[in-house]
């Protein structure tokens, strides 16, 4: 290790405590702000989960009641023509159940899209993040070779 060559960057390259501090700020910052996008997005697929699951409850809840309507209904017209409701409740079950699986599908293809939608957003986030930590050093090194001009041009004007 102690015989790699030493290289000198030419000052516009380097980096002093002020400029670093002000990079790790700002990265700081940016972590912060990823963080708490990241947390509201955790939030609201929480949300959106129990309104979900909500949604659902009250739609297996109605198709029951409906069932049970219907049920009722048409045990007291065709009761005379099947005999009993044992036949009826047969097909009443069988529509619960059609109903059921289609509430269930569509819920996890909501939760599927939702997860979807979740992953793209969490892998566009380290992109996000260096586009900003590269416009964050562009900034700092025009900031810095702005700097450097303005000393080289008042050495010229001191030498002059």
């Amino acid at each position: 290790m102690d015989d790699l060559p030493i290289i000198e960057l030419p000052e516009h390259y380097r980096i002093d405590g002020e400029k670093l501090g002000m990079v790790l700020a700002h990265v700081s910052a940016q972590a912060n702000s990823i963080a708490e996008h990241q947390a509201k997005l955790q939030q609201r697929q929480s949300l959106h989960e129990k309104e979900q699951q909500r949604f659902i409850e009250q739609r297996v809840a109605a198709a029951r009641e409906e069932a049970e309507a219907r049920c009722q209904a048409l045990v007291l017209v065709f009761h005379p023509a099947y005999g009993g409701p044992s036949t009826l409740e047969l097909r009443v079950d069988a529509r619960i159940q059609d109903v059921l699986q289609q509430l269930q599908h569509w819920a996890q293809e909501q939760a599927r899209a939702l997860a979807e939608a979740q992953l793209t957003d969490q892998a566009a986030l380290p992109q996000l993040m260096e586009q900003r930590m590269d416009a964050a050093l562009q900034q700092i090194e025009q900031e810095a070779s702005l700097r450097t001009d303005r000393h080289i041009q008042v050495m010229r004007e001191n030498m002059h």
